[in-house]
């Protein structure tokens, strides 16, 4: 049996070329005469922080914005938007109870108007825009004379502007939970309010029965994009310095590996509490980001590598992957409960090992052993 060797301390070193590339806005409503869908911009696709800071830029520019009182949204404990100045019965009842109960008992109060949802979107209060846009749903659906004022059309296309914003800072949520949480939070209240009105509506029909708009679905279009965000991050080789002493294979081995464990750091730490527990967040994250580095795992070793490369990839499989991943203790804990297995299966890890052992009688001295014990 060949002893345990150290990663890196003992492992090889050098550029190989044998292996190389193995891995590799909203403006303000206009004529009321217009219709709601011919006025809402299409949505150009800046990221979450993008948003931001372009709408600061606008609310600082406005001439009335230090001399009105603030209008900013906070989240209550028990997940209803509320804003600055509300009675605690309000925030406690949420936007949406309030606006639907009104609208129940008092047949003559309007609804909430299209202009004043697309203000919320504008100020990045969105989740009082999505419960408000739920209640003009609402209306719409009772054919009351108010709700007869707006048209379907109207409220999808301020759906769209409300799910572009909400998906753009959905995607960022790994740079967003550390230097804008409060906007991070937002978009999680209104996927909430989003989900919590489909369950509603799911109850209350049945599924043959289903509109058009209802269920939205937004809990499936959360897990696509947190999908799209992974393997964007995994894919982005130029946030980890490069190591000159490293081939590209080692490189990007050692790129996904500090992503996966920095990012599944923050999901534990900033993100999985903002979300219900049926949406099951770490696990999501935990797998996919797992899923991402297997398949180029799988790559890589189908690929004609040099020994040094089978060494280091062998060395992610059974030491680096397993081991330093739960070295802090609170990520440890969540990858326990996923349990996401090893980075390539045993019959192809066999194959390695076979093909590495195979030319001892030619390695030259510079290139050690498995870094783990095998058969000599």
């Amino acid at each position: 049996m060949m002893k345990m060797l150290p990663f890196f301390q003992s492992g090889p070193i050098g550029i190989r070329n044998g292996s190389e590339g193995c891995i590799g806005a909203n403006r303000q409503l206009g004529n009321p005469s217009t219709s709601v869908a011919e006025q809402v911009p299409a949505c150009p696709g800046p990221s979450g922080d993008e948003i931001w800071s372009r709408d600061q830029e606008k609310m600082s520019e406005r001439p009335e914005a230090a001399g009105r009182p603030s209008r900013a949204s906070s989240i209550t404990s028990n997940g209803s938007c509320t804003s600055a100045g509300d009675s605690p019965e309000k925030g406690k009842k949420g936007i949406k109870g309030i606006l639907t109960g009104a609208f129940k008992k008092m047949k003559k109060t309007k609804p909430p108007s299209v202009k004043q949802v697309m203000d919320l979107l504008e100020d990045h209060k969105l989740c009082d825009a999505a419960q408000y846009l739920i209640v003009l749903e609402k209306s719409l659906s009772t054919k009351s004379e108010e709700g007869l004022s707006i048209s379907q059309q109207d409220v999808e296309s301020v759906y769209e502007v409300l799910k572009h914003k909400v998906f753009s800072i959905l995607k960022d949520s790994v740079l967003l939970a550390k230097t804008n949480p409060e906007l991070l939070q937002q978009a999680v209240e209104a996927l909430k309010e989003q989900e919590k009105e489909d369950q509603n509506y799911l109850s209350e029909n049945p599924p043959d029965q289903n509109m058009q708009f209802r269920p939205r679905k937004w809990k499936e279009l959360w897990m696509a994009t947190v999908k799209e965000s992974v393997e964007t991050r995994m894919k982005d080789t130029s946030r980890t310095p490069r190591s000159e002493n490293l081939s590209a294979v080692g490189q990007n081995l050692l790129h996904m590996g500090k992503t996966m464990k920095e990012d599944l750091t923050v999901v534990v730490k900033y993100i999985k509490q903002l979300y219900p527990p049926e949406f099951n967040v770490f696990s999501t994250y935990a797998e996919l980001y797992h899923n991402y580095f297997a398949s180029q795992a799988n790559q890589a070793a189908e690929c004609h590598l040099e020994d040094k490369d089978i060494y280091l990839l062998l060395s992610w499989v059974h030491n680096i992957y397993p081991k330093d991943m739960r070295k802090d203790h609170a990520l440890a804990e969540e990858l326990e409960k996923v349990k996401l297995g090893s980075l390539l299966p045993s019959s192809l890890s066999k194959d390695l090992e076979k093909k590495y052992l195979d030319s001892e009688e030619v390695r030259t001295p510079s290139v050690p052993p498995l870094p783990f014990a095998a058969p000599v």
